[in-house]
């Protein structure tokens, strides 16, 4: 069969859905194989965060972070209680699943990418009114609390729209903000240096709202400037892997769209 599907592995489904016995090489090299064994997949796209790291990143905030073993089922983490717990486990073994992904794509001769999401906004609203003593459904949006950065948290002045909360993507980053480009782009030059990958996707589907309302406009020169950054750090990187470094951008389908 001819190879032609990309396929995206998220940030959650091999830590919440594989049990702890997975979390090993062997289980780790078995979720390439399952996609790629009698399959159309050409590569696969390994997802490296959400607002926080799912490796353990030199420069970012854990998926882990504020996971307390000893109350276990007892703390407000319970929707996310069994990827914390899996994440604690591939630590505790030395393995970096990242890096055993895309060694084995190249063992089945496919496409090896990471793909990091720009403004990642799952659960800023619930966090919001809960942090602001404010009526927030709990139960299923629970889960939601406890994904965004102590960052996030500390700092609404990094906000788009920190005035107003009627959806999640209103509390996402400003790029329009200095700091805020230079934390994004920290990960980003940490995973050129820690990782052989065939490609880096940015994603900025997730969630696609990057400026101030009403700032767009002067904002696309401030993210050109800010993919340059990432290209120039691909060719370094291209230098001490040895193979080029493709870039990809996850974008509306239409010009108009973005």
């Amino acid at each position: 069969m001819k190879r032609t599907i990309y396929f995206n592995e998220d940030n959650h489904h091999f830590y919440g859905a594989h049990p702890a016995e997975d979390m090993s090489v062997e289980g780790i090299q078995r979720l390439v194989d399952y996609y790629v064994e009698n399959t159309q997949v050409a590569g696969i796209l390994f997802c490296v965060n959400v607002q926080r790291a799912l490796f353990d990143s030199q420069v970012w905030e854990h998926f882990w972070d504020g996971y307390d073993p000893a109350l276990g089922e007892d703390q407000p983490t319970l929707k996310r209680t069994h990827g914390v717990k899996n994440h604690l486990v591939l630590r505790e073994r030395g393995l970096d699943q990242h890096a055993i992904w895309l060694e084995r794509c190249r063992h089945h001769n496919i496409e090896g990418w990471l793909t990091m999401r720009m403004n990642d906004c799952h659960g800023l609203k619930e966090t919001y009114l809960h942090m602001q003593n404010k009526e927030c459904k709990v139960g299923e949006a629970e889960w939601a609390l406890h994904w965004p950065s102590q960052f996030w948290r500390n700092r609404p002045d990094l906000r788009r729209a920190p005035y107003r909360i009627e959806r999640s993507w209103e509390g996402a980053f400003d790029y329009g903000k200095t700091e805020v480009r230079e934390h994004h782009m920290k990960l980003i030059r940490e995973i050129f240096e820690r990782y052989d990958m065939f490609g880096f996707e940015m994603d900025w589907m997730r969630w696609g709202m990057f400026f101030a309302p009403g700032h767009e406009q002067e904002g696309m020169p401030l993210l050109t400037e800010f993919v340059r950054e990432v290209r120039n750090l691909a060719d370094a990187a291209e230098k001490r892997v040895g193979h080029p470094i493709k870039l990809a951008h996850r974008l509306p389908a239409h010009p108009e769209s973005c």
